[in-house]
């Protein structure tokens, strides 16, 4: 299962502020397991604003293209309107709301034609468009989830909570750990060079994890 494929009814408050849950369970490596698919309105947030940006330079480019394709001629109907179904293909936020071919005819000479001039027939495209509302929000939730897997029994929200704040815990841990590998944390050779003065200096640190 991937996260885009969760449906935003299905998230449940869980009493953790900021976050909704929804699980699920699967096999994976002929193990059942518990998946726990979080999302974090924090997260959300930081991807409206990611997106945003995105999507105003999406518009004023699909806006620019749309203006260039109206100013081609086509020869039949059927190409004018598979020019446009190419060209709403390449927007991940932008559809078309109103699409019309228009019919031109144009003569071999500038004034009033003659009577038994024929013309040529081409055709134009005139055509709006505007945000996918819904698109765009499914991918702002979509990028907001992320997936917690246990092997573990979760029955509940409380369950998902509690799984939700262990890892956290961890986490914590693992920045303490990280500080300690951290190369500007530098320790004179002097004060490492016995086992147990190791031992010594890791003991303190280890306490403040």
């Amino acid at each position: 299962m991937g996260c885009g494929r969760c449906d935003e009814s299905e998230f449940e408050e869980i009493g953790v502020e900021g976050y909704k849950s929804s699980s699920y369970t699967y096999k994976y490596g002929g193990v059942d397991q518990q998946w726990v698919v979080y999302h974090s309105q924090n997260a959300a947030h930081r991807e409206a604003a990611s997106l945003q940006r995105k999507l105003k330079k999406e518009s004023e480019s699909a806006r620019k293209a749309l203006k260039k394709l109206e100013q081609q001629e086509f020869h039949c109907e059927g190409d004018a309107r598979q020019a446009l179904l190419t060209w709403s293909e390449q927007w991940n936020w932008h559809v078309i709301t109103k699409s019309e071919i228009l019919q031109q005819k144009k003569y071999a000479q500038a004034g009033r034609p003659k009577s038994d001039e024929k013309p040529e027939i081409t055709y134009r495209i005139q055509a709006e468009i505007d945000v996918q509302r819904a698109s765009y929000d499914a991918e702002i939730f979509r990028r907001s989830l992320f997936i917690l897997a246990t092997n573990q029994a979760v029955n509940n929200a409380q369950d998902e909570a509690e799984l939700l704040k262990t890892c956290k815990e961890q986490h914590s841990v693992e920045r303490g750990f990280r500080f300690i590998k951290d190369p500007n944390i530098v320790v004179s050779s002097f004060f490492v060079r016995k086992p147990e003065r190791i031992a010594a200096l890791a003991w303190p640190l280890l306490l403040h994890l």
